[in-house]
């Protein structure tokens, strides 16, 4: 493993895992599942948060699909996360 690599595979195939973390309750959980799929093969903590941010945004927009503006407030929940 390469702990510089910056490749995008753990994104590529991390859409069942994001699925998957709507089922849980707290960005944490979503937060320790992430790591310890991604540091498989991503050493990178950058390349790690990065998948984090990416799979707590999908879990918002699944735990709000019937909010009119989820697509506005899941951008500002990728942006919390950020900070």
């Amino acid at each position: 493993m390469n702990s510089s690599a910056m490749t995008n595979a753990a994104l590529a195939r991390i859409i069942p895992l994001a699925a998957w973390t709507s089922t849980v309750e707290t960005s944490e959980e979503v937060k320790q599942a992430v790591v310890s799929d991604v540091e498989l093969t991503h050493g990178n903590p950058v390349v790690q948060e990065m998948v984090f941010v990416y799979c707590d945004t999908i879990r918002f927009l699944i735990s709000n699909f019937n909010d009119e503006d989820r697509a506005q407030e899941a951008f500002g929940h990728a942006q919390m996360l950020t900070e």
